[in-house]
């Protein structure tokens, strides 16, 4: 991509499923040359759905092609003698280095920091896995929900009573990615200023331990207080407060005692702002008013209006309120429209898809030209004869051999 800021850092991507990837799609996202690099079966993001109409195929996953724009893909058999020494020409020329195998995996192959660093003083080698490098939890296996219930703050995610509840899909993983995109540059212009390369150990748990969704609350309250935050009966924060259905979906209100006024104006009842039953702080934290004004007063006003219509009614009388998004009011929003937020990618397989687009716009290095996602080895005759010196004769033994 012409003018992008990462133009002219190369990467070597040996990541897959999704963390890893993520990782390699921001910098593919922002102009980075990242060289893909999948076992012969493709990275096992390629058989997760969804597929388009239902249709199983390497180069269908919405999964794959959503985390993997803007890359190239080789396919490549690292347990062959070969396969090794083909990533080690590639890391020579590589600016970076990212990971995402078992932790030991990268020495047991002959790849590790120090055989890259003896060819590549200044390369940067980032290893995503679960728990880290070292310590008793190296190699215990993680998903999604094991590393975000251990991590992050799963632990009050519901009322007293209740189990616990996750965060849907992957978002941790997703999440992990994007914070091991940023360690990834900060070792790279710590090694272009400092002279030194780098081998970043990038743990999800950790990750999820140290960020601020809770998780970093309850550890610091833990450490200046002693005790742990413990999942508590809900208590009255005042109404209209909260999640309700409307007439074409839901929206979350945040009125309470300080916008009761509001609230009531907004409903085109303002005589309520003095009605005795509820304009009171005590009377707005009884649990029994608020079912009495929500059944009498609220319910019947909110679910004769759209979302539109409460967010309109909201803004104009000072009430905090949003709605509750679809994907399909995401993709019509006229906001994201304005910002041309989503980019249609034309995939041989599927056609022209709308992808999300940058997460953030930059003045003078514009995102453009992206390109759809690879397909599966898409780029092997470019690398290995364009790049490398193979000839296609010596790819067809190759793929014989079981190496590519």
């Amino acid at each position: 991509m012409e003018n992008a800021a990462l133009q002219g850092i190369k990467v070597l991507d040996l990541t897959h499923h999704i963390a890893g990837p993520c990782a390699t799609k921001l910098l593919a996202d922002f102009g980075a040359d990242v060289l893909k690099v999948e076992r012969p079966e493709g990275d096992p993001a390629r058989d997760t759905g969804p597929f388009l109409h239902d249709i199983p195929g390497a180069d269908r996953s919405g999964l794959f092609l959503d985390i993997n724009t803007n890359k190239r893909s080789i396919t490549l058999n690292l347990k062959s003698s070969l396969g090794v020494e083909i990533v080690k020409e590639l890391a020579r020329d590589a600016d970076v280095v990212i990971e995402s195998f078992k932790p030991g995996t990268m020495e047991r192959l002959g790849l590790g920091y120090d055989v890259l660093r003896e060819m590549n003083p200044l390369v940067i080698l980032t290893s995503v896995s679960n728990y880290g490098q070292t310590g008793p939890y190296r190699d215990f296996l993680g998903t999604d929900m094991v590393l975000y219930a251990a991590g992050g703050p799963m632990w009050g995610n519901a009322p007293l009573g209740r189990y616990p509840l996750r965060l849907p899909a992957n978002t941790t993983q997703f999440h992990a990615g994007y914070l091991a995109a940023v360690a990834t540059m900060i070792g790279y212009y710590g090694a272009r200023y400092n002279g030194i390369g780098q081998h970043i150990d990038y743990s999800i748990f950790e990750s999820e331990a140290g960020t601020v969704d809770r998780r970093l609350t309850g550890l610091l309250r833990y450490q200046y207080q002693g005790n742990v935050i413990e999942r508590t009966i809900p208590r009255g924060q005042g109404y209209p407060c909260g999640v309700y259905a409307c007439k074409d979906g839901h929206v979350n209100i945040w009125g309470g005692m300080q916008f009761y006024a509001n609230s009531v104006r907004m409903m085109g009842m303002p005589e309520l702002a003095n009605d005795p039953r509820f304009n009171t702080r005590e009377l707005q934290a009884n649990e029994d008013r608020r079912s009495e004004f929500e059944a009498e007063y609220f319910y019947p006003w909110v679910l004769e209006q759209t979302k539109q219509e409460v967010l309109d009614a909201a803004r104009k009388n000072g009430v905090l309120c949003g709605a509750i998004f679809t994907i399909k009011d995401i993709i019509e929003n006229p906001h994201f429209q304005a910002r041309n937020y989503f980019v249609p990618l034309e995939h041989p397989e599927t056609g022209v898809i709308t992808y999300p687009g940058p997460i953030l716009k930059m003045t003078k290095s514009p995102s453009k030209d992206w390109v759809a996602a690879p397909r599966l080895g898409q780029h092997n005759e470019e690398v290995y004869c364009g790049q490398m010196g193979f000839s296609k004769h010596d790819l067809v033994h190759m793929r014989q051999a079981g190496v590519l």
